[in-house]
């Protein structure tokens, strides 16, 4: 079912009239029709059925058919050297696919300088919780290592590129972190200045990955560890 991103919505209306891009959109290009359903989300966790009762050249207008509130019960975050452009876009966008609650962007020895461009972040965020259904907005900081606030998290696991350590996730952890370095990896000494967080490190015996491969591998990784 298709869904839109629809902050600040209301949670007792009965008909909603949509006369936004998001309306072209709906009319030109995905030809939306009436009794077609809409779903509505807010980026708080809440989803809000709609069905199609109106449609004009620019305007659609949604009847209201339920609304439920996910409860967000596990959080993953995910710490990452910034990355060249193309790439970062790609984590973005798989953060939110991905279910992470925030995604922060570390500033290290390798990681990239550029800055973020707010409307840029905001419409593949936006992008992406449409194509996912993901009820829940993507959180984005940036940080310097030694500002992160490891303590919060009660499992972290970091992609190294050098060894193994064991694996003793526990599965009533609800903040996990995962940490994945830029191009190039971490350097030494932010390896070290990691270790004495980290609860496991993992090394793959597989080519090097890329860095967004490495963040869906990590996340696939914490949710097979969870079962």
């Amino acid at each position: 079912m298709r869904a839109i991103y629809y902050p600040n919505l209301a949670t007792n209306f009965e008909t909603l009239l949509l006369s936004n891009d998001k309306a072209k959109y709906l009319i030109k290009v995905v030809r939306i029709k009436l009794a077609e359903e809409l779903k509505l989300l807010d980026g708080k966790g809440r989803i809000t059925l709609t069905k199609v009762i109106g449609i004009s050249k620019k305007e659609i207008q949604l009847e209201f058919v339920s609304s439920q509130l996910l409860e967000l019960h596990d959080e993953i975050d995910l710490l990452v050297g910034k990355v060249k452009k193309d790439a970062m876009d790609l984590i973005i966008k798989m953060a939110v696919e991905l279910g992470i609650t925030k995604l922060i962007m570390a500033k290290t020895e390798h990681s990239q300088q550029y800055p973020l461009k707010s409307e840029r972040v905001d419409s593949l965020i936006e992008s992406a919780i449409e194509q996912s259904n993901n009820p829940y907005l993507l959180k984005i900081e940036e940080s310097l290592l030694s500002e992160v606030d490891f303590a919060y998290y009660d499992f972290k696991l970091c992609f190294s590129s050098e060894y193994e350590k064991a694996l003793k996730l526990n599965h009533r952890a609800k903040r996990t972190l995962l940490i994945v370095g830029p191009e190039g990896g971490f350097s030494r000494e932010e390896e070290d200045f990691i270790d004495t967080f980290v609860d496991g490190k993992i090394h793959l015996d597989s080519p090097i990955m890329r860095t967004p491969t490495a963040v869906a591998c990590g996340v696939g990784l914490i949710q097979g560890l969870r079962r």
